[in-house]
């Protein structure tokens, strides 16, 4: 979508427009499989493989997806949401392992991050991600670790850690 030019200074510029669109389907059910997936490979006491990798990248937390905190209340989740959302039920009661304190503080912390968690889009993670490589390589400096709260993985020679608040 092309918006009107506008005036930085004396040069003209026009100003485009990426509409961005949020899958809230989609997210959770690449949360769900995520979650599986972490599930299955921590049981095992294991490394990720390389597909499982990119699977665990689905994860982006429950930021946006207002459903979730219609469970376990009397408002009526959408037809199209309701296998998802039976679907991450199953997957919470696997993971506390019939401990229902667990269980009830695993939703909650998913609840909790409906408020909590945003979506950043790839676009963004990127040119924040190219703008801190560009500083070290300017500054001759080696980047060991790198705190990314999105995990996406833009330096291949350095550590990465994801990180998020949800109880997983």
């Amino acid at each position: 979508m092309q918006q009107p030019a506008r005036r930085k200074g004396n040069i003209k510029q026009k100003v485009k427009y990426t509409r961005m669109s949020y899958n809230k389907l989609k997210a959770l059910e690449g949360n769900i499989e995520a979650i599986s997936t972490a599930l299955a490979i921590h049981e095992e006491r294991r490394n990720a493989t390389t597909a499982e990798r990119e699977t665990l990248s689905k994860f982006t937390g429950c930021g946006g997806i207002k459903e979730v905190l219609s469970i376990g209340t009397d408002t009526p989740i959408p037809d199209t949401m309701q296998e998802a959302v039976k679907r991450l039920l199953s997957v919470l009661s696997k993971a506390a392992k019939g401990n229902e304190t667990l269980y009830r503080q695993l939703l909650q912390s998913l609840k909790s991050s409906v408020l909590t968690a945003f979506y950043t889009p790839t676009f963004l993670i990127q040119a924040v991600a190219k703008q801190i490589k560009d500083t070290f390589t300017a500054n001759d400096l080696k980047m060991g670790t790198f705190l990314e709260p999105s995990a996406y993985r833009r330096f291949p020679t350095s550590r990465r850690y994801g990180y998020t608040s949800d109880g997983f």
